[in-house]
């Protein structure tokens, strides 16, 4: 099937959206860095101050830097900058980024002018590297640059770190970086990556995305634990269990939020939603110390775990945790982050004192593995929230099937496809995205369904039924692409647009029968059945859907002297549930398929 898509539909959608993040982070600047403020700015302006909220965005993203002040400190843009726009200094991974970025001000320049020679050459790295005073020019380099050396050279351990350059723009030449830069390490972000790897982490409030993590705790305390190795079907798991603060533990849900629950069935502004949170919150006031007794603890995974009580410190334990993922004991977390971010000194102590058990899996992923490794990790969170009410759909969320299809569907079309109730809600909130961008999972499965022919199943189940193990495998089991998927699902978003339409004229049944009605499925199978070879586009939708309706009646007649529809129309017309049952599958197959 041939579908043609049009330029909305896609990059320069999400180039708007990127837009709206860049003046998110503008106007949620401190009141003392008013120059990034874009009310009664000219456009001119407002380009300048976009290309710095630009680096302000991968740093917030890449290095989850929350604080404003803290990524402006990083930001040595200006003159005599000696080319190097921003840095980050990585103490956990020892890798040092030095950053060049070129935003442009409309998507046609954004998604196609190339960042030039001129400008690659511009980066005097080895001289900044080497301390070097001024630029090349003879001028001075300005306080931003000299403050980078001067971090430096306070670094004892400088040998052990690794020099990275980003490229924030668009370049395909690799062998030119290579050129200019030798043995130094390059990435460069273009126009894809930034949408797919900055503009939807922040859509999803899941900053760090593609970053690695490391969490290191300091707990004041000896701390007991029991450690075990078992074989796994994946390979051999250490599996270790101790109780930390729950202070500790507040910290990191409040800081990582989604990037550390990727695994786990709910996300973090989900969670608020629950009547348990009120209960822990009681349990962590109490001047006692119930709360480890009654608390069935937090269990994550990760690629490595230590912890020494050789830490120079008396009575100290270190914990390290690399690449965490909470797959258990989610609303406990994220309770004890909102507890922490209202907490008055008393009730800080008291999460200082009181500990949580924490179960940690550590699971060493082989590299080109990842599909085995995100299946395998899936299956022990899935068995850890048995006990736990989630509903289906929260089950299915983290599927392969559903990530991919969820990451298709925006690189091809902007849409953002809700496989976890609520992962957009901050978006929304902040008017980055609007509700009609985003594609809700219920709705998309039964367009799958109908789209493969099952319309009478799509309009009979709902809620929990269509996420039923099996009933999701048997719908996502023949595959969509997603240019059919979201074509599918726009044309059954221009059949209830009409239904709202005629609904105070009976749903235009004088034309079109009960198509609208309660057929809306069932059209949508007859649209595949008749289009299915042809082209598809935005554009053609709306005649093809009218041309097929002018047919429903004709269609309806048809079915009626049908023998195996006879219970559906011998006394009365029950089309409403004709259209629930079977029979319609293989009569619109046979009525409208070529």
């Amino acid at each position: 099937m041939m579908i043609k898509r049009r330029k909305k539909d896609g990059n320069v959608s999400k180039y708007t959206i990127m837009l709206k993040v860049l003046d998110n982070i503008c106007n949620t600047a401190p009141e003392n860095f008013k120059s990034y403020h874009l009310e009664k700015k000219t456009e001119q302006e407002i380009d300048s101050i976009r290309s710095k909220a630009y680096i302000h965005l991968f740093l917030l993203v890449k290095f989850g830097i929350i604080d404003f002040k803290t990524r402006q400190d990083y930001i040595t843009d200006g003159s005599a900058d000696g080319g190097l726009d921003a840095y980050y200094i990585d103490e956990e991974q020892k890798i040092i980024y030095m950053i060049q970025s070129k935003f442009r001000a409309n998507s046609t320049n954004f998604e196609n002018k190339e960042i030039s020679a001129d400008e690659l050459t511009a980066m005097e790295i080895d001289r900044i590297l080497d301390g070097e005073p001024e630029g090349e020019d003879g001028v001075a380099y300005n306080g931003k640059i000299k403050g980078f050396q001067a971090k430096l050279s306070k670094i004892s351990d400088l040998p052990r770190y690794k020099y990275k350059i980003i490229i924030l723009a668009n370049l395909s030449s690799e062998r030119l970086l290579q050129r200019l830069f030798g043995n130094y390490e390059k990435e460069i972000f273009n126009y894809e990556k930034t949408y797919s790897e900055l503009v939807f982490p922040v859509c999803s409030s899941t900053y760090y995305k593609n970053q690695r993590i490391v969490i290191s705790m300091d707990i004041e305390d000896k701390i007991e634990e029991v450690n075990e190795t078992f074989t796994t079907s994946f390979g051999d798991c250490d599996v270790s269990l101790l109780f930390v603060p729950l202070i500790d533990i507040a910290k990191m849900i409040g800081k990582y939020k989604n990037s550390i629950l990727e695994y786990n069935p709910r996300n973090y502004l989900s969670l608020r939603k629950n009547n348990v949170n009120r209960s822990i919150e009681t349990s962590v006031n109490e001047n006692n110390s119930d709360f480890s007794l009654l608390n069935n603890g937090i269990t994550l995974v990760c690629s490595q775990y230590e912890s020494t009580t050789r830490t120079g410190k008396n009575n100290t334990t270190k914990v390290t945790i690399e690449d965490p993922q909470i797959i258990n004991g989610g609303q406990t977390a994220f309770t004890l982050a909102k507890i922490l971010d209202n907490a008055d000194d008393e009730l800080v102590n008291k999460l200082k004192a009181k500990k949580v058990l924490l179960k940690v899996i550590s699971i060493y992923q082989e590299e080109g593995k990842n599909k085995e490794y995100r299946d395998f990790v899936n299956k022990i969170s899935d068995a850890t929230n048995r006990q736990t009410k989630i509903d289906e759909a929260d089950r299915r969320a983290n599927q392969s099937v559903q990530i991919n299809l969820q990451t298709d569907i925006f690189e091809k079309f902007g849409y953002f496809y809700e496989r976890k109730a609520g992962e957009f809600e901050e978006a929304l909130s902040k008017k980055i995205i609007e509700n009609d961008m985003i594609i809700k999972r219920d709705i998309m499965l039964k367009v799958i369904w109908a789209y493969h022919g099952k319309c009478g199943e799509a309009r009979n189940n709902s809620g929990d039924k269509i996420f039923k193990k099996d009933v999701f495998d048997s719908i996502m089991e023949s595959g969509i692409s997603a240019e059919r998927a979201v074509y599918s699902y726009l044309i059954h978003k221009k059949i209830l647009c009409l239904e709202k339409l005629h609904k105070k004229n009976d749903y235009n049944s004088a034309e079109w029968g009960n198509a609208i009605r309660y057929g809306k499925f069932a059209v949508l199978s007859a649209y595949v059945a008749q289009y299915r070879d042809e082209e598809w586009s935005e554009e053609n939708i709306t005649q093809r859907l009218m041309e097929l309706l002018s047919q429903w009646k004709a269609f309806e007649s048809f079915v009626k002297t049908k023998e195996s529809n006879k219970k559906y129309f011998s006394d009365v017309e029950e089309f409403d549930n004709y259209y629930k049952s079977v029979n319609v599958n293989s009569d619109v197959q046979e009525y409208f398929g070529v």
